[in-house]
């Protein structure tokens, strides 16, 4: 009786912790973690090729997109510049059994093309382990594009050195390469 009410303890907890999702969204969907809930009521999610175009439609807009990471750089005012490759999230999770926790964050396995953000990386994706934030990583943004008119009249969207559109990062969850998967995995996986 005790360790049956200990259990039921334990599913009450992990209910009330975002239903045991954990920090990489061990879920059939995505749970949001609490700094994303409410960024994903304002946000939009346009197409990579809609912003890339015409930048200027999106001036000022929250937009939030799925990125793996190509390279990262010291940005300005202590920020980091990171290169991301565009990906879209696929909203079923791949999973491995019937459980919950065995699933991952499934994203496309082609990229629409690639974009940057200028973010504020929290020190914990900074640390010198395996699931640091680097090369490969999966990182879901936050950020606005930002657009000015210049003395010609002319709107001017603020893109990298590369030519690619430039966030401004508003936030980003981060989630190492073992915690991420693509279709290419379905063969170990089962939805």
């Amino acid at each position: 009786m005790r360790q049956a009410f200990g259990q039921f303890l334990c599913v009450v907890a992990l209910f009330f912790l975002g239903c045991g999702a954990g920090p990489y969204s061990y879920s059939r969907t995505y749970v949001p973690n609490g700094v994303e809930r409410p960024l994903l009521e304002q946000a939009k999610s346009p197409h990579w090729a809609a912003v890339d175009t015409r930048p200027q439609d999106f001036d000022g807009q929250l937009i939030d997109w799925f990125g793996v990471v190509l390279s990262l750089e010291n940005g300005k005012d202590g920020k980091s510049l990171v290169r991301l490759s565009h990906a879209v999230h696929q909203n079923r999770h791949l999973c491995e059994g019937e459980s919950s926790r065995s699933c991952r964050v499934t994203i496309g396995e082609v990229s629409s093309g690639e974009f940057s953000a200028l973010l504020a990386l929290h020190q914990k994706d900074l640390r010198n382990d395996p699931d640091k934030l680097q090369t490969g990583s999966l990182l879901h943004v936050f950020g606005k594009v930002c657009c000015a008119v210049n003395e010609d009249d002319e709107t001017v969207c603020e893109r990298d050195d590369k030519g690619a559109v430039r966030l401004d990062g508003v936030a980003y969850r981060h989630f190492p390469a073992t915690h991420y998967v693509t279709p290419r995995q379905a063969p170990q996986m089962r939805r």
